[in-house]
Order: C-alpha cells, then structure tokens, then sequence
C-alpha cells in the first residue's frame, strides 16, 4: 500500500478545504441560477468538503484544523467575481496564495430576453456586473447609526442582489434575490419573470395558458398551475370543435373533442378529456397536495397528445364559434 500523503503545514488543509467550498459554492450558486426556479433552493454540505480533506490532516492537528475551519465557517460569505485567494501577510510563511471562504459569483447561461437576441430558445452567457448583500449593509448601519437593531445571526442569514447582464447584446440587466441561510441557498425573486421554453407543437394560440401554467408551478404555486393547465385544455378545445363563446359545460367541449380525433389514433394518443377530469378534482376539493402530485403526469400526458397530433398530421381546426355565426348579418337582398 503506498504511504498516505499528508500536507505539508496543518494550515494548508484549512486552505485546501476553503478552496473546496468555494468551489462547491461557486458551483451551487450557478445550479440555482441555471437550473432552479423561484422558491427553489440548492444546499452546501461542509461535512462533507472537510471529509475530503481530512485523511490527509498530519496526525496529532486534527483538533486543531477542526477549530479553525469552524471558525471559517462562522464568518460571514463576502461577495466577489473575482478571486478569493490573497497572498499570506506573515513573512515566514511560503509566498503562495491563501484563500478567504466566500462566494465567488459565476458567469451563468440564461435565455436572455432582449429584442437585439436573435434566437430566444437559445442560452446567452450572463455575467455578474453588480451585486450586494443588504445583511452586510445593515450591519453597516447599525454600528454607524445605532437605531437599527439586528436580532439576527448576520453570520448564517444573507439576502443578496445580483445583477446579471447578457454579454451577447449588453442589453438591461436581469436581477435576481438570493436569500442564504445557514448552507441552504434559495431563488427568492427574479426580475424579470423567468423566460419559459414551451415545445413548438403547444398551439400558439393557447400558449400563453400553458407557459403561465408552468410559471405557476415553477413558482410553487400548484392549483394555480393545474387551474392554467385544465384552462389551456378547455380553450384548445374550443377552438377545436368550434365551442368558443358557447355556455357547454367543459366535460361536454372534452367530449366533442375526443370525436374529432379518429378511433385509430385516438387510442393512440392520452386522452385529453381524462386529464381534464383529473385536473378538475384538485381544483373543485382545494387539495394543493394533490395538484402538487398531479401537476408533472398531467402535463407530460398533455405534451404527449399534442406531440401525437404532429407526428399523425392531426392539423388544426380554426373553426369559427357558434355565437359569432348566430350574429352574422345577413348579405344586402338576402332574406332569411
């Protein structure tokens, strides 16, 4: 077995594990902003950044490198986009960089919003240009003022601003709110409103119902999203069966419309007129729990049908509404 290889000064592993978390930081933080919606959330583990480092700790220091990665991990996350490593002030001490434990913000892919895009299904590179952490202000303003109290820990609680801008077009920046407590990182705002990719095949008549469908979801709000979704259903089928302004009830617009799909294909296809009825009963019992549990299945059922449509050539029927021909004027000369 080859001999274990321990550090050289029991202070390069309290450097080794700062540089781990900043980098598991760093990569959690961009996860968050890449990958999570609003009132989602990413989480640090430390245990387990010390555990990689630990079996390399000098026997006889290990108490000691416990201490004073504890004491790191008390201080508050200073902001950065740069560098968190920062030459020893101690002259004896070899001249290599020594880190500081903090958040070193990342450059993240975003969809960007602006005009100036061409291609808005496609992720730009946004980069940090601003940023700010009002618990470090506040402490600011209480020791300068006095009159603001803080009953809270500053240490384990931070709400940081960040301001992200395309370096595709330099267009306005986006802004977002990240709210940190203790190794728990959450999206708590965005500004603006995230950017929802749909599949081409959702009709674009109704996609407005499905997108805002998915920002309720993504955002926690669960029987709005099922209350969007069943919407989205109903309206399409309207259209498809030409019911729109009509006062037929939803089960009997899901019905007619399960009869303009042929037999063949429709047994195919998940039925629309079954997901309609099952995103009816979290809505009509008030049940977030179950429109929490429904909300994913419904929606890839309903991808699914419409998915089915393209690739049998189902097309759409742009039929005009009963009511609108109930109120057509009849031609000059013409008697009914």
């Amino acid at each position: 077995m080859a001999p274990k290889h321990y550090y050289d000064a029991p202070q390069d592993a309290v450097d080794a594990f700062a540089r781990l978390l900043n980098e598991e930081l760093s990569a959690k933080v961009k996860s968050l902003l890449e990958d999570k919606h609003l009132y989602q959330n990413v989480a640090v583990e430390p245990r387990a950044v010390y555990n990689r480092i630990k079996e390399r700790v000098t026997p006889g220091y290990e108490d000691w490198v416990a201490n004073e990665i504890n004491k790191l991990l008390r201080s508050r996350l200073p902001l950065t986009t740069g560098s968190l490593e920062l030459l020893p002030l101690l002259v004896g001490r070899a001249q290599k960089p020594s880190p500081v434990l903090g958040l070193s913000l990342p450059n993240v892919r975003l969809y960007c919003r602006s005009s100036q895009c061409s291609d808005r299904d496609e992720r730009q590179l946004f980069r940090p240009v601003w940023y700010q952490d009002s618990s470090n202000e506040l402490v600011k303003l209480s020791s300068a003022e006095g009159h603001i109290q803080l009953k809270f820990d500053t240490s384990v609680i931070q709400l940081l601003f960040i301001a992200l801008q395309c370096q595709h077009c330099s267009a306005a920046p986006e802004g977002f709110l990240i709210r940190r407590e203790n190794w728990k990182f959450s999206l708590d705002g965005r500004s603006p409103m995230e950017h929802i990719v749909i599949p081409n095949f959702i009709p674009k008549k109704e996609a407005s119902l499905y997108r805002d469908a998915k920002i309720a979801w993504q955002s926690g709000k669960n029987l709005a999203a099922v209350f969007y979704l069943r919407t989205f259903l109903e309206q399409f089928a309207r259209r498809q069966t030409g019911k729109i302004g009509t006062k037929e009830t939803g089960q009997g617009i899901m019905d007619a419309y399960a009869d303009t799909i042929p037999q063949k294909q429709r047994d195919a296809m998940p039925s629309l007129r079954e997901w309609y009825e099952k995103l009816s009963e979290p809505i009509h019992a008030a049940d977030e729990e179950a429109a929490k549990d429904l909300f994913d299945n419904a929606r890839e059922a309903v991808e699914r049908h419409l998915d089915f449509r393209r690739l049998f050539k189902i097309p759409e029927v742009a039929t005009e509404p009963d009511s609108a021909k109930e109120k057509q004027p009849t031609e000059p000369g013409v008697h009914s």
